[in-house]
Protein backbone atom coordinates (compact mmCIF):
# COMPACT_ATOMS: atom_id res chain seq x y z
CA UNK A 1 0.00 0.00 0.00
CA UNK A 2 2.85 2.37 0.85
CA UNK A 3 4.40 1.75 -2.58
CA UNK A 4 1.08 2.48 -4.30
CA UNK A 5 0.64 5.72 -2.34
CA UNK A 6 4.15 6.94 -3.18
CA UNK A 7 4.47 5.64 -6.74
CA UNK A 8 0.87 5.81 -7.92
CA UNK A 9 0.88 2.21 -9.12
CA UNK A 10 1.25 -1.33 -7.88
CA UNK A 11 4.81 -2.62 -7.42
CA UNK A 12 3.70 -5.72 -9.30
CA UNK A 13 2.27 -4.07 -12.41
CA UNK A 14 3.22 -6.01 -15.48
CA UNK A 15 5.17 -3.83 -17.91
CA UNK A 16 3.45 -3.69 -21.28
CA UNK A 17 -0.01 -4.93 -21.98
CA UNK A 18 -0.72 -8.41 -23.18
CA UNK A 19 -3.72 -10.08 -24.76
CA UNK A 20 -2.46 -13.43 -23.48
CA UNK A 21 -5.13 -14.71 -21.05
CA UNK A 22 -2.46 -16.72 -19.19
CA UNK A 23 -0.93 -13.43 -18.05
CA UNK A 24 -4.19 -12.34 -16.43
CA UNK A 25 -4.35 -15.11 -13.85
CA UNK A 26 -3.66 -15.17 -10.13
CA UNK A 27 -0.91 -17.76 -10.71
CA UNK A 28 0.86 -15.43 -13.12
CA UNK A 29 0.63 -12.59 -10.59
CA UNK A 30 2.24 -14.82 -7.95
CA UNK A 31 5.02 -15.65 -10.42
CA UNK A 32 5.60 -11.94 -11.06
CA UNK A 33 5.73 -11.23 -7.31
CA UNK A 34 8.28 -14.00 -6.72
CA UNK A 35 10.52 -13.55 -9.76
CA UNK A 36 10.36 -10.07 -11.26
CA UNK A 37 12.45 -7.17 -10.06
CA UNK A 38 10.49 -4.26 -8.61
CA UNK A 39 10.93 -1.00 -10.50
CA UNK A 40 11.14 2.04 -8.25
CA UNK A 41 10.21 5.34 -9.93
CA UNK A 42 13.14 7.70 -10.37
CA UNK A 43 11.00 10.55 -9.07
CA UNK A 44 11.22 9.15 -5.52
CA UNK A 45 14.01 10.20 -3.20
CA UNK A 46 16.85 7.81 -2.43
CA UNK A 47 15.55 7.37 1.13
CA UNK A 48 11.99 6.65 -0.03
CA UNK A 49 13.26 4.13 -2.58
CA UNK A 50 15.37 2.45 0.10
CA UNK A 51 12.41 2.07 2.46
CA UNK A 52 10.20 0.65 -0.29
CA UNK A 53 12.89 -1.82 -1.35
CA UNK A 54 13.28 -2.90 2.27
CA UNK A 55 9.54 -3.52 2.67
CA UNK A 56 9.38 -5.44 -0.61
CA UNK A 57 12.54 -7.52 -0.16
CA UNK A 58 11.83 -11.04 -1.39
CA UNK A 59 13.86 -12.59 1.45
CA UNK A 60 11.68 -12.56 4.60
CA UNK A 61 14.79 -12.61 6.82
CA UNK A 62 15.96 -9.32 5.31
CA UNK A 63 12.53 -7.72 4.77
CA UNK A 64 11.69 -4.67 6.86
CA UNK A 65 8.81 -5.37 9.24
CA UNK A 66 9.11 -9.17 9.37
Amino acid sequence: LMFEMMAGRSPFDIVGSSDNPDQNTEDYLFQVILEKQIRIPRSLSVKAASVLKSFLNKDPKERLGC
